[in-house]
């Protein structure tokens, strides 16, 4: 008698808002204020609820790219009876995928709080320094912008010095939610110029 066995698909992966500020580098919050604006819905941080097309709409509306799933091999693919062994197939590269290609590696930056919007977006490395001084950015004032700002988003800063903010300006706390993080989220900068210079008007009036 022969018996026929089903393979099972492998269960879809599931995250929580936990697992992507993590692999995001940023605070949870930060996540779950993405998930809100994106019209997706975590019940607590720490359930695993989200499916990887979550996961990548909340990477595409931070401006960042998810690293690479590394996938397991498949028991079908072992040879042997000792655990699974390299396999001879070959990459684009012209390499085996069994040896070592470093230029196939991901790198996400450190901090996750750099930048805005989507950095395919940005001016190629080649031209940043034109484009900064294109738009009056001096050294210094390319330098203070570039705290909160990726090399290439001259043209991003230039908008938010036109609508009256200054580099120092992102960092400000406005009702529990730094101005960079709101900007970032995708509020206006209209909008929370209006929120920051109400937030400064008050506090004027108050040590008045």
């Amino acid at each position: 008698m022969v018996w026929k066995t089903k393979l099972q698909p492998e269960p879809h992966r599931r995250y929580s808002a936990r697992d992507l500020a993590k692999e995001l580098n940023v605070d949870v919050d930060v996540v779950m204020e993405t998930l809100n604006a994106i019209g997706e819905h975590a019940v607590t941080p720490a359930k695993k609820s989200l499916e990887e097309p979550v996961r990548l709409k909340v990477y595409e509306h931070l401006g960042r790219h998810p690293a690479r799933q590394i996938q397991p091999v498949p028991p079908w693919e072992r040879r042997g009876t000792s655990g699974p062994q390299k396999r001879d197939e070959v990459g684009a590269s012209g390499r085996r995928l069994g040896d070592r290609d470093l230029r196939a590696t991901t790198f996400s930056p450190k901090d996750g709080s750099v930048g805005l919007g989507n950095s395919a977006y940005d001016v190629a490395p080649a031209w940043e320094d034109a484009s900064w001084a294109l738009h009056g950015f001096t050294g210094t004032d390319r330098d203070a912008w570039r705290v909160f700002l990726r090399p290439g988003q001259a043209k991003e800063a230039a908008a938010l010095r036109d609508a009256g903010f200054l580099p120092e300006d992102l960092g400000v706390d406005l009702h529990g939610w730094p101005v960079f993080k709101r900007l970032r989220a995708g509020e206006t900068p209209a909008e929370v110029k209006r929120l920051l210079d109400r937030l400064r008007g008050s506090a004027g009036s108050a040590a008045g």
